[in-house]
């Protein structure tokens, strides 16, 4: 005979605060608790492993380890980009970040790291490098897109001209004209 044993890993930020035995979970009056078997949770707090514990992980399980542990004292971006185990499995990786964390990042960069991986080496900081360089790139094309709604209202103003006649001036492509009429809204702005 071979004994089964039952871990349960948990990937929360906080505390495990519900209960761990059975008789925890039933409420048992207590005349009833020695008839009935109390079986208790092996519980793993992966965001509250120790460093010596995290050492003693050797798969991808402890960069998942340490990612936890990195987010649940809030510096996950400052940790990881210093952590420079490589991926194995990386498409396994992203899909475990993308469920446990509920960040759709993992999913939309997932065919980024696995090609990524394809041409050498792949860590946590290859997909952090990623996400900056887009947000970068989209905060530039917001910034030139915020110039250009500006630049259409001074015009307007200055010129004292219809929406249309300044956007056909500015060369305003159709995305554009849509995209002004949504940051007008947003900006509450006519």
């Amino acid at each position: 005979m071979y004994p089964v044993v039952t871990v349960v890993l948990y990937f929360g930020t906080k505390r495990w605060d519900g209960p761990q035995t059975l008789h925890e979970m039933l409420n048992l009056p207590k005349e009833l608790e020695p008839l009935v078997s109390d079986y208790k949770i092996n519980l793993i707090e992966v965001a509250f492993l120790d460093e010596k514990e995290r050492a003693r992980l050797k798969s991808d399980f402890r960069i998942v380890a340490e990612y936890f542990c990195a987010l649940a004292v809030g510096k996950e971006k400052e940790v990881m980009y210093n952590y420079r185990k490589q991926w194995k499995h990386v498409e396994e990786l992203m899909e475990f970040f993308k469920t446990f964390t509920n960040d759709h990042r993992f999913e939309k960069y997932k065919q980024f790291m696995v090609e990524a991986s394809k041409k050498g080496e792949v860590m946590m900081c290859t997909l952090l490098d990623e996400f900056e360089k887009n947000g970068i790139k989209k905060g530039m094309a917001e910034g030139t897109a915020h110039g250009r709604y500006q630049s259409l209202k001074m015009l307007m103003k200055n010129q004292n001209i219809s929406e249309t006649s300044a956007m056909e001036a500015l060369g305003f492509s159709e995305e554009e004209k849509t995209g002004y009429k949504t940051w007008c809204e947003a900006n509450n702005n006519q």
